[in-house]
C-alpha cells in the first residue's frame, strides 16, 4: 500500500508540475501583450474622457466667441480684432489636437480590435489545451485502472508461480522415488531373465541330450535295417513321372542336357514368387507368391495362359503341392495355416489354421500330417521342430499330407 500511495503522489505531483509550466509556456509570451492591451485600454479612455473635456471646451469657447462678437459693437475695433485672432488661434489648435485625438482614436480602436482577434484566438487554442488536458485526464485514469489490474495479474502470478514450484518439487521427489523404485525393479527383472535363461538353458541341455539319444537309436534301428535290406534281393520295377508302375519300359538314359535359355519369361504375380509345382499330368503347373495368390497356368504353343487365381490365403503362399488326380491343390501359406482348394470350381475347401494360441504364440515348430478325406481338420502325428509353414507335402495316395514349418533354416527329416 505505500508503494501504490507513493506512486499516487508521484503522478499528482507530475502533473501539477506539468500544469506550471503549460501556464509559464502559454502565459509568458502573452503577458507583455496583455499588459500593452491593458494600457491602450487606460490610454484610449482617458483620450476619451480627455475629447469629452475638449469638445466641452471648444462649444464653450464657439458659445464665448458668439457672445463676443455680439458685444463687438461696443468695443474698439483694434481690440475686437486682437481678441478674435486669438480666439481663432485657440479654435485651430484645439481642432488640431481634436484631429490628433481622432486619429490615435482610430489606432487604438484597430488596435484593440487586432487584440481582440489575439485574444479570441488564444482563447480558442485554450480550449483546445483544456480539451486535450480533459483528454489526458482520462487516458491517466484508464492507464490508473489497467496498473492496478496489471498489479493484481502481476500478484496472482506469483501466486501461481509459487503454486508451481512447490508441485514441482513435490513431483521431483516422487519421481525419484519412483526412479529408485524403477532400478530396483530392473535389478530384480535382471536377476530373473538370468535365472530364467539358466532354467532355459538347463532344459535344452535336457533336450539335445533326449534328441541325441534318439537320434542315435533311429541310426541304429536305420542301420540294422539297411544291413536287413541289404542281404535281401531287389527288383527295379520302371515307373512313370507320377510314380505309377509301368510295365515293359525299360529305363535307358540316352543323354543328358543342362538347360541353359529360358523359353519363356512372364509376369506371374505382384511380389515374389516363393513356389512353383507341375501337376502329375504335366499339362499345367500352379505358382505361389507373397501378393497371397496360387494362379494355375497352361503352356499352349510356347506361352503361359492363365487358368485360374486361387484366393484366400492372408500371407504369402509359400508351398504347393497337386492331388493325383488333380481335383484338388494343397498350400502352404506364412500365416502359419495350410489350405486345400479345389480346381474344378476353384474354391477354398480345407483350412487348417496353425494358429491355436495367442499370437505370437503358435504351435512352435511341428510337422503336422493332417486328412484331407473327408475334408475334415485330423491331426494325424505330430514331430516338434520349428515356425513358418514352408513345404507341403500329399502321400503318395493323397489321403494325409505333411506340413514343414521351419524358424531359420530348412530342415530335411525322415518320418
Amino acid at each position: 500500500m505505500k508503494e501504490m500511495s507513493t506512486s499516487d503522489i508521484d503522478w499528482k505531483q507530475n502533473i501539477f508540475q506539468q500544469l506550471k509550466l503549460r501556464n509559464k509556456r502559454e502565459k509568458e509570451p502573452f503577458e507583455n501583450l496583455i499588459q500593452s492591451y491593458s494600457k491602450s485600454f487606460d490610454i484610449a479612455s482617458s483620450l476619451k474622457s480627455k475629447n469629452a473635456q475638449l469638445t466641452v471646451e471648444v462649444d464653450r469657447l464657439k458659445e464665448e466667441n458668439t457672445r463676443l462678437s455680439e458685444q463687438g459693437g461696443g468695443s474698439s475695433p483694434g481690440f475686437n480684432d486682437k481678441t478674435h485672432s486669438v480666439d481663432v488661434q485657440k479654435l485651430y489648435k484645439l481642432q488640431e489636437e481634436l484631429t490628433e485625438l481622432h486619429k490615435k482614436r482610430g489606432e487604438n480602436s484597430q488596435q484593440i480590435i487586432d487584440l481582440n482577434m489575439l485574444l479570441q484566438e488564444k482563447e480558442r487554442e485554450l480550449m483546445i489545451k483544456d480539451a486535450k488536458l480533459h483528454d489526458t485526464d482520462a487516458v491517466v485514469l484508464a492507464l490508473k485502472s489497467e496498473i492496478k489490474n496489471l498489479e493484481m495479474t502481476i500478484v496472482e502470478l506469483e501466486q501461481t508461480n509459487q503454486m508451481l514450484k512447490d508441485e514441482h518439487q513435490a513431483l521431483g521427489l516422487a519421481f525419484t522415488a519412483m526412479e529408485e523404485k524403477y532400478r530396483k525393479i530392473q535389478d530384480e527383472n535382471a536377476d530373473l531373465i538370468t535365472r530364467w535363461m539358466h532354467v532355459k538353458a538347463k532344459d535344452a541341455d535336457k533336450m539335445n541330450e533326449d534328441n541325441d539319444i534318439q537320434i542315435k537309436k533311429r541310426q541304429a534301428k536305420l542301420q540294422k535295417e539297411l544291413i536287413d535290406a541289404a542281404k535281401e534281393p531287389v527288383e527295379i520295377r520302371p515307373e512313370n513321372e507320377a510314380g505309377i508302375y509301368v510295365p515293359g519300359i525299360v529305363p535307358i538314359c540316352v543323354s543328358v542336357a543342362l538347360p541353359n535359355k529360358a523359353q519363356h519369361k512372364f509376369e506371374a504375380h505382384d511380389g515374389e514368387v516363393n513356389a512353383v509345382k507341375w501337376s502329375p499330368s504335366g499339362t499345367m503347373f500352379a505358382t505361389g507368391g507373397s501378393d497371397r495368390k496360387i494362379k494355375l497356368w497352361e503352356i499352349s504353343g510356347g506361352k503361359c495362359q492363365s487358368k485360374g487365381i486361387l484366393t484366400g490365403s492372408n500371407q504369402g503362399i509359400m508351398a504347393l503341392d497337386f492331388g493325383i488326380e488333380e481335383n484338388y491343390i494343397l498350400g502352404a501359406s506364412n500365416d502359419f495355416a495350410s489350405r486345400v482348394w479345389s480346381l474344378t470350381d476353384q474354391r477354398l475347401r480345407v483350412s487348417n489354421d496353425l494358429v491355436f494360441y495367442a499370437p505370437p504364440t503358435i504351435v512352435e515348430g511341428h510337422y503336422v500330417f493332417w486328412s484331407v478325406r473327408p475334408f475334415v481338420r485330423s491331426s494325424v502325428r505330430l514331430f516338434v521342430r520349428s515356425f513358418v509353414c514352408s513345404f507341403v507335402r500329399l502321400s503318395r495316395f493323397r489321403l494325409k499330407f505333411l506340413v514343414k514349418v521351419v524358424f531359420e533354416e530348412v530342415e530335411v527329416q525322415s518320418t
